[in-house]
């Protein structure tokens, strides 16, 4: 099938799963990853996965663009520790456990337990903040809180990942540049905030030509940290996410800040997210034999382990939102997708593992929908009461 024939179908199809999906008080993402599942091998096989494949790192670099800009330097200056226990309950925890299991149990390496085991285990920044969002605690304590853990988590992701790319030799290398673009990230950050500069303030750009301008060099901007990243043997997603933390709203002024945001949203949201979602779902099949063993042991570690650890430490912390804290922290997403995606494109896990992280994204998407949906109403009742 044409590719073009192919992205018709698979956009219109995705976007229709995920409006359904989401009008029942659910993650779209869950639909998205279903239509995929639905049109591709496993039911049926109107597309096959190499009919679209290609196009998957221009997606992948469009959505951590995107994940990155959503993530600000204001959230490393609050509330480290409580981030830093949430973090480690949500996410650490398990994807230890999910992983020794996968190695004492199953014999599998260490690259691909550990890989499998942050993709199933990962919450994604791109899902939580929607979520966090919609349950009206962006400005909280507890939603910042979340937020934090969520960007911690996922950094750790990536560095993991690229240290499999790198090996241990290139581990010194990645830490110096690592270390040296979050410093670029505060030196720049401050230097922008203090000085009260922005770009908007930079009068010899035409204002017709300024916000395509600004777009250009932002794209040329995140493609030559990326190019960086993967020339010192880095994986490029973490060259992208980095890039994306630079594009503050205090360098580009609030109106064009908000307008390529606002572009990036749509772009993600239209094509590059259904997309890509539906391409993980193209590529499923169904688990068998260990596999569909190894499904249940993680889907029962992470629907109760991160859940009731989340809700133990949220309890500390927030009083009465730590169950509604838990489940928003059960978000799954692109993070997960991603580091599944590469792993499988590297041969670190193999198409059977890739299935399994798929299924358990899909399950863990409309567990935290379902449990979120359910805490807000109960608060609507006590807040109406």
């Amino acid at each position: 099938m044409e590719t073009i024939v192919a992205i018709l179908i698979i956009l219109t199809f995705s976007t229709l799963m995920g409006e359904i999906f989401a009008r029942l008080g659910l993650e779209k993402i869950a639909g998205q990853l279903l239509s995929g599942i639905i049109l591709g091998p496993l039911l049926l096989n109107l597309i096959r996965p190499q009919d679209v494949i290609q196009i998957k790192d221009l997606a992948i670099f469009f959505i951590i663009l995107y994940i990155g800009i959503e993530v600000t330097t204001d959230l490393f200056k609050k509330g480290i520790k409580k981030a830093v226990i949430l973090s480690i309950s949500s996410f650490i925890i398990p994807m230890i456990l999910l992983s020794l299991i996968m190695i004492l149990m199953f014999k599998f390496s260490l690259s691909s337990s550990v890989s499998m085991s942050m993709a199933i285990a990962v919450p994604s920044i791109s899902i939580i903040s929607v979520l966090v969002l919609g349950a009206g605690m962006i400005k909280s304590e507890e939603g910042q809180g979340i937020l934090f853990a969520t960007v911690l988590s996922d950094l750790i992701a990536f560095v993991i990942l690229s240290v499999f790319y790198v090996g241990v030799k290139g581990i010194s290398l990645m830490l110096i540049v690592i270390a040296g673009f979050l410093l670029f990230i505060f030196i720049i950050d401050n230097l922008f905030i203090k000085k009260g500069i922005s770009v908007e303030k930079i009068k010899f750009i035409s204002e017709i030509s300024k916000e395509e301008g600004i777009f250009t060099i932002i794209l040329l901007f995140s493609l030559a940290v990326a190019s960086i990243f993967l020339y010192v043997g880095v994986s490029f997603i973490l060259g992208v996410f980095f890039a994306g933390v630079l594009i503050r709203e205090e360098i580009l002024g609030k109106e064009i800040y908000n307008r390529i945001l606002g572009t990036l949203r749509i772009l993600n949201n239209t094509f590059f997210i259904p997309l890509f979602f539906s391409i993980a779902g193209l590529i499923t099949s169904v688990p068998t034999g260990e596999y569909a063993i190894i499904l249940l042991i993680a889907l029962s570690i992470e629907l109760l382990l991160p859940f009731i650890s989340d809700y133990l430490v949220a309890k500390k912390f927030y009083g009465r939102d730590a169950r509604r804290v838990a489940g928003i922290l059960s978000g799954r997403g692109a993070v997960g997708l991603l580091i599944a995606t590469l792993g499988l494109s590297y041969s670190i896990i193999n198409s059977s593992q890739y299935s399994v992280i798929i299924i358990a994204t899909l399950v863990l998407s409309l567990y935290g929908s379902i449990i979120i949906r359910g805490q807000s109403k109960k608060i609507d009742i006590r807040t109406a009461d």
